[in-house]
């Protein structure tokens, strides 16, 4: 395609029917929203009105430009081992107090993030909220070194209003943290509003809600203080045959995501993150070389972003900067 094909193709997209120290965390909402999905739902919380309106572009100027991966496990964690990669803050994407603990007392400052993408009609939703809620309190009263949280991971539509809530939540309980949300990248065909199936019975989705108006939507409709995206462009043909020519996946999507975020971020006077693809999962995603990840790092740096991740760490589950064994992989000296 070209990039006005490509342009014209987003746009005519229809979704389917059916959303440093850095603590960030998948604080989900009890409240039910109304916007197609429940009628008696309370009002969505404001904002204090003592947060400015351009609180995350503040908080970017007065820390240290961030870099950080996800960690899924303190069994193997060593607080100097993470900073020799060139990493400056912990993004612990598990329930690890181990993590925590150890992050403090080195000074390293930390990012959480709980269990997430919970179907808010699911069982047990409100429980998990409240457990959430107090175990974030928790953690910022015990360890310090906390800064931000983010909020749902990879949101739908559907959803926004419960990540309104969160957002809400969170601002007001830490005032002086950053609060943001991460979206997943743009892909040919994908479904923006409703993630699979869901118990809820959503209303159908705005006609056209492509990912230019969905990212919009993120912004206006969450609050948030960052625009966080996760775009992972090396996959695997047998997986994706799409995506086997990954000359094409990073000419039609890799761009066109980093530019949709910018643009969106820009109109909102908010910063943008972005999640490096620092992981292989096998007849899924390969490992990136290392000029794989050098463009992975320099390409969002040009187009203006603040804030690097890289999804991740360690995990004994598949390779990413540190094998599965816990010893330095491929990816670390870069």
């Amino acid at each position: 395609w070209s990039a006005v094909q490509r342009r014209q193709e987003e746009k005519g997209f229809k979704a389917m029917r059916s959303p440093t120290i850095l603590f960030v965390t998948t604080i989900m909402s009890i409240g039910f929203e109304t916007h197609g999905i429940d009628e008696q739902s309370e009002p969505t919380p404001v904002v204090t009105q003592a947060r400015p309106a351009d609180f995350g572009l503040r908080w970017i100027r007065r820390e240290p430009f961030t870099i950080t991966s996800t960690v899924l496990t303190d069994k193997t964690f060593d607080v100097n081992t993470y900073r020799g990669a060139g990493l400056n803050t912990v993004l612990l994407w598990e329930t690890a107090e181990g993590v925590l603990r150890d992050a403090s007392r080195a000074g390293l400052p930390w990012i959480y993030h709980a269990e997430n993408r919970r179907d808010p009609a699911g069982e047990g939703f409100a429980e998990l909220v409240a457990m959430e809620r107090n175990r974030a309190k928790q953690y910022m009263a015990t360890y310090s070194g906390g800064k931000a949280f983010v909020v749902w991971d990879e949101v739908k539509g559907a959803y926004l209003d419960y990540v309104r809530k969160s957002v809400g939540w969170a601002q007001q309980t830490f005032p002086d943290l950053l609060v943001y949300v991460n979206v997943h990248p743009f892909e040919p065909g994908a479904n923006y509003w409703v993630r699979g199936k869901s118990a809820h019975k959503v209303s159908a989705a705005p006609d056209p809600y492509n990912y230019e108006i969905f990212l919009r939507d993120v912004i206006r409709r969450t609050g948030t203080d960052v625009l966080s995206i996760d775009p992972y462009p090396f996959c695997d043909e047998e997986e994706y045959p799409f995506y086997g020519d990954v000359e094409r996946l990073i000419r039609e999507t890799y761009f066109y995501t980093l530019g949709t975020a910018r643009d969106a971020a820009h109109e909102a006077n908010i910063p943008y993150w972005v999640f490096v693809q620092a992981f292989a999962i096998p007849s899924a995603r390969y490992l990136p070389s290392e000029s794989d990840f050098r463009m992975e790092v320099f390409v969002p740096l040009a187009y203006g972003f603040t804030g690097i991740q890289y999804f991740l760490y360690h995990t004994p589950l598949f390779t990413g900067i540190m094998n599965t064994d816990g010893s330095r992989g491929e990816l670390y000296p870069h």
